[in-house]
């Protein structure tokens, strides 16, 4: 972990410890209130009103705009066909593209979820809550999981039915999309850096922040790609590269993850700074 990284944990530390102390207070003077009876006006439950959680609120919100985001971009790319694979170049490598009956087992997963959500929206499987108790929050999340799990069960399936390669190299530059999402292939001649870094992917755990280990793409131009996305989604983009780019102290335009590779991911890294050698060798 470098000096960058240890700086973010700081700052997390900075915003959240407070935040944490501040909970804690508020729930000990509740348990007063409660445990002394003073202020406490008894109400039956159809007299109680929903409370507002704020602070939750703003996470939920926060989890809608990157969702809308995917979404957006989603549905962009299959009505307008911005997916397009044309125009690769000769292939030199692909990976992905799970064979015979394993591409539809995250299908198989999500099911069991988009039938039970339905089954409640539907009245076939009602539970016992007072929706008229519920707070905002609380119909945020159901159906923000509403949303999530019919976009994963149309993306699981478009997955299946098409078993692309979710990286391909070619002699034009490299395309990566291990979510079906990315800004189209990348150009060896727009390549700037390749780096190779240990990015944080948990910010806190018991055990300490954990990181991943990537392959970090600078791009000379990076608006050149990042206006390929919708809006919202190149909003999201930006503040994640920006994030990206303090860690490495340099790239981070496209992140790489080791792990989406497995083992061949050393060849994909030689590969790749072969190829950026000798287009700046031209």
């Amino acid at each position: 972990m470098n000096s960058r990284q240890k700086n973010i944990i700081r700052i997390l530390q900075f915003i959240l410890y407070p935040i944490t102390v501040i909970m804690l207070i508020a729930a000990a003077w509740e348990s007063y209130r409660v445990w002394t009876g003073s202020g406490v006006e008894i109400l039956t439950e159809g007299e109680r009103e929903p409370q507002t959680d704020w602070a939750a609120l703003a996470v939920v919100l926060l989890f809608w705009v990157v969702f809308l985001a995917l979404l957006i971009e989603f549905l962009a790319r299959e009505i307008f066909r911005l997916a397009s694979r044309n125009g690769i170049g000769k292939v030199v490598l692909e990976i992905g593209g799970a064979g015979g009956f394993i591409r539809f087992v995250p299908l198989l997963a999500v099911m069991p979820f988009v039938v039970g959500f339905n089954a409640v929206v539907f009245g076939l499987a009602p539970l016992d809550v007072d929706e008229q108790r519920v707070s905002l929050a609380e119909h945020l999340v159901f159906w923000l999981f509403y949303g999530i799990a019919h976009f994963l069960l149309v993306g699981f399936l478009l997955r299946a039915v098409r078993n692309r390669a979710f990286f391909v190299l070619s002699s034009k530059g490299f395309l990566y999309e291990p979510g079906d999402v990315s800004p189209g292939l990348i150009l060896w001649e727009d390549v700037a850096e390749l780096k190779e870094a240990e990015l944080l992917s948990r910010a806190t755990s018991f055990s300490g922040p954990s990181m991943t280990r990537a392959l970090t793409v600078g791009l000379k131009d990076p608006a050149k790609y990042n206006h390929r996305y919708t809006p919202l989604l190149a909003m999201v983009n930006w503040l994640l590269t920006k994030f990206v780019r303090y860690q490495t102290g340099g790239p981070g335009d496209i992140v790489l993850v080791a792990s989406d590779f497995g083992a061949r991911y050393e060849e994909v890294k030689a590969l790749m700074h072969e190829r950026v050698q000798a287009t700046r060798g031209r």
